[in-house]
């Protein structure tokens, strides 16, 4: 008995090598299965992303996915972009990332996050935050990471996933905001020294005023 991947693989082919598109009936013939098995896997494939289907007239017509792939229009992205398994494993990074760190491709696929070339930046904390990503919803928070002796500071999306074989993953979409974060800190900070100059003025306002009303108490009563 053939199984469901070898089918789905089988229909993949099939939909591949007639890019004008083919009806149910059409595919199912080709495939040698009814038309009720022959739907469940152009389900499967349309809700994993790998076949289109277009209504003409009383008929549903299925092509092959036109999708520009997801690793190819990440790669002209500046954000850092990885991607793992529910295992924790590494299964997609783009150049940017590749070269913040300056490393390969070989060196991450296929890696348990935490004992891969990066793991030293991925806290017990972060790690804990993505398996919690895996059945929840989208976090968001900030990490302070030193790479090759400078300190940067990095705003990390973790977007719960559903990768190609229908199993769940976890996508970090990881953004540079050392700039902003610098400028921010650099605001907070005279922010913070004016406070204290004011804090100060008004004392010294506040002694000025008790210092005017003892003499006016003393002028008052010698007088």
């Amino acid at each position: 008995m053939i199984s469901d991947d070898k089918k789905i693989h089988h229909l993949k082919d099939i939909l591949n090598g007639h890019p004008k598109g083919l009806t149910v009936s059409e595919i199912a013939k080709l495939l040698d299965l009814n038309r009720v098995s022959t739907s469940k896997y152009l389900n499967i494939l349309l809700a994993l992303g790998q076949a289109e289907m277009r209504i003409h007239g009383p008929s549903k017509v299925f092509y092959p996915s036109q999708r520009v792939p997801i690793s190819t229009m990440l790669n002209f992205s500046s954000s850092l972009f990885l991607v793992m398994n529910d295992e924790l494993s590494i299964i997609g990074v783009n150049d940017a990332f590749l070269n913040c760190f300056s490393l390969k491709k070989e060196t991450l696929i296929g890696h348990r996050i935490d004992f891969s070339p990066i793991g030293s930046y991925f806290t017990p904390e972060l790690i804990k935050n993505i398996k919690k990503s895996l059945n929840s919803s989208e976090m968001n928070f900030e990490e302070k990471w030193k790479i090759f002796g400078k300190e940067k500071f990095f705003k990390i999306k973790i977007i719960p996933t559903s990768l190609e074989d229908g199993s769940t993953g976890a996508a970090l979409i990881i953004d540079d905001v050392t700039e902003l974060t610098k400028h921010r800190l650099y605001l907070e900070q005279i922010v913070e020294e004016r406070s204290k100059e004011l804090t100060i003025i008004n004392e010294k306002l506040k002694n000025e005023i008790v210092n005017h009303e003892i003499t006016f108490i003393k002028d008052s009563l010698s007088s």
